[in-house]
């Protein structure tokens, strides 16, 4: 089962493991992108645990390795998992997040980044 299910079924403990194997596994064969996608799948995890330090952690490492990478989408996703993992300790941070989102993903009209972009924007709001 994939981390991603393992979460969705609130099998949190199983998901972080499979996260951390496959960070490893992708980082062994040099696979960048999929060790980001392990990243931010371990900090959305550790944010549905209430565990937002370590979210965020992983957060900045999936979009900072994205951004290596030239992934500007999948760094605005990690941006947004970030910004929602410092909100209520630093909502100045959250915004500047956002905000660097929103511009990676100016250059997207497809359906799923304007649903990305009007949930950046409604969180902005809500951070005002």
């Amino acid at each position: 089962m994939s981390g991603t299910a393992q979460q969705a079924n609130g099998l949190f403990d199983e998901a972080l493991a499979t996260y951390d194997r496959a960070a490893a596994l992708h980082r062994r064969v040099g696979d960048g992108g999929r060790e980001a996608l392990a990243w931010h799948g371990t900090g959305e995890t550790c944010r549905a645990l209430a565990r937002a330090d370590e979210a965020a952690a992983c957060h900045r490492r999936a979009a900072a390795r994205f951004h290596e990478l030239g992934d500007p989408w999948h760094e605005a996703v990690a941006l947004d998992g970030l910004a929602a993992a410092v909100r209520s300790d630093d909502p100045a941070g959250a915004r500047g997040h956002w905000e660097t989102a929103l511009v990676l993903l100016a250059g997207y009209g497809d359906q799923r980044t304007a649903a990305l972009r009007d949930g950046i924007t409604v969180r902005l709001g809500a951070a005002g």
